[in-house]
């Protein structure tokens, strides 16, 4: 049971991944504009632009949920792969969150640190505690 609670646990943490690709893409106008969160990234946005920079931010934080999805379902089901799945998609969401922040310390919340304190409490559970094992 409780490895069906953590699976629900990564996949909602994988959908929240949908909150930029909504802003970025404009689903969310009324809070496209708040002054907080701006979709430039410290790294990206000065070479690609900021469309560009948007759109790939959309891309990978959409693949980012549907992998989280896939290692939910694999937890849930306790496949062997599941545990190798949940390191690296945890590793690649935290590349793509300090990737795609605007570098501004500003209001962290809203620009995806929680996000990034999750994926290191995931890969704590996995790698300290050994936690989930399938």
């Amino acid at each position: 049971m409780l490895v069906w609670i953590y699976a629900i646990f990564v996949l909602g943490h994988g959908i929240a991944h949908m909150v930029y690709t909504s802003l970025a893409m404009g689903w969310l106008p009324e809070l496209e504009n708040q002054s907080t969160w701006s979709g430039a990234s410290w790294l990206l946005t000065g070479t690609l632009g900021l469309s560009t920079t948007r759109i790939l931010g959309a891309i990978f934080f959409t693949a980012i949920t549907a992998l989280f999805a896939v290692t939910a379902g694999a937890l849930a089901f306790k496949q062997p792969w599941a545990t190798t799945w949940l390191l690296w998609v945890s590793i690649a969401s935290s590349v793509g969150l300090i990737l795609f922040w605007d570098g501004s310390l500003e209001d962290l919340v809203s620009k995806g640190m929680i996000g990034l304190a999750i994926n290191i409490g995931l890969l704590i559970a996995l790698l300290v505690f050994k936690f989930p094992t399938v």
